[in-house]
């Protein structure tokens, strides 16, 4: 979908530098999900044939910053995409997107640990939502921004971030490889994607 030009006007003080920040920690899940390091409800999360390490968009980022003006989700993100959205009251005036990024991906992430998934991870509890956002394996690139509200007190810190896929209900979150370890060779991600690449930390990449 074609941004307004307005929209790429949009001033998004700290939006870069919160990028940089929570990329790193998201795709740091991911890889722990790919070789079986994370877990859900009662045991281990699944290992994932063919996760896909994700890249920075600027375009999503202007979609994630139009979800953080006023503080107010506008629920904005391209067709096929997803959002994740985070809302904290009541920090001291002088924190800012150095608490609250972790504090966000740490909620996003204990969903899997409070709501049900099967072995096969299908997507069937609407409670995932921001988790399955997170880990479903055709994402391939996230924007993401922060704003801080001060003119509420004590002011009101707001994070979204928007993905290029969104998951399907009652499907699976991603292909389940059964060894304990992430992609294994370039064929596991090219049939996905033509032409993706398994990378070292067993995540592909296009």
């Amino acid at each position: 979908m074609f941004l307004p030009f307005l929209a790429l006007l949009l001033i998004h003080e700290g939006t870069s530098q919160t990028f940089q920040s929570i990329r790193p920690l998201i795709n740091e899940y991911r890889k722990q999900v790919a070789n079986g390091q994370a877990w859900k409800r009662g045991g281990a999360l699944p290992s994932s044939l063919n996760m896909f390490k994700l890249e920075y968009s600027p375009e999503l980022e202007v979609y994630a910053t139009v979800n953080t003006v006023g503080c107010k989700s506008a629920n904005f993100y391209p067709p096929g995409g997803s959002l994740n959205y985070y809302m904290l009251y009541g920090l001291p005036e002088k924190y800012d997107n150095n608490t609250v990024v972790p504090v966000a991906l740490a909620t996003w992430m204990e969903h899997v640990l409070h709501n049900e998934i099967d072995d096969q991870v299908t997507y069937s509890d609407p409670n995932l939502e921001m988790f399955a956002n997170m880990v479903y394996y055709k994402a391939t690139q996230v924007g993401c921004s922060y704003k801080k509200c001060s003119e509420s007190q004590p002011p009101l810190h707001v994070l979204a971030c928007v993905f290029d896929s969104a998951p399907q209900m009652n499907e699976q979150l991603y292909k389940v490889s059964g060894t304990g370890k992430g992609c294994k060779s370039d064929s596991d991600c090219s049939n996905v994607f033509n032409g993706a690449v398994c990378g070292p930390e067993g995540l592909c990449g296009r």
